[in-house]
């Protein structure tokens, strides 16, 4: 059985090997969020193929980093939905019943992959 990874995650393990894997998206303005509403989005989510996707806020800034590699900083949109510089890529954070993050959502050329926080 092969797994087929999203190409984010591909991207996270090769671009600083070989430079970017595909033709840059324009960098998104973003908008202000505050740092406490980062740090709840903060921890580990584990995607299906059992990839741990580490999440964590530096300064005003959400990054992302596949274990093992380079880390990515993301680009707010709105409270729960950020871009990835460079890539054409979006993470949404999807909220359990008592309102904290439960889960994110990549998607990317048209595919959603889901990441369960652990």
């Amino acid at each position: 059985m092969t797994l087929r990874l999203p190409a984010l995650l591909l991207a996270l393990a090769f671009i600083p090997a070989v430079g970017h894997a595909q033709a840059a998206a324009p960098t998104p303005a973003g908008v202000a969020i505050s740092q406490a509403t980062l740090d709840e989005l903060a921890g580990t989510y584990r995607t299906p193929q059992g990839i741990p996707l580490r999440v964590w806020r530096e300064g005003t800034t959400l990054k992302v980093q596949a274990e093992g590699q380079a880390a990515w900083a993301l680009v707010a949109e709105s409270e729960s939905s950020f871009a990835v510089p460079g890539l054409d890529a979006r993470i949404s954070f999807g909220f359990d019943a008592s309102g904290k993050p439960g889960y994110l959502v990549l998607r990317q050329d048209g595919r959603d992959t889901k990441a369960i926080r652990d």
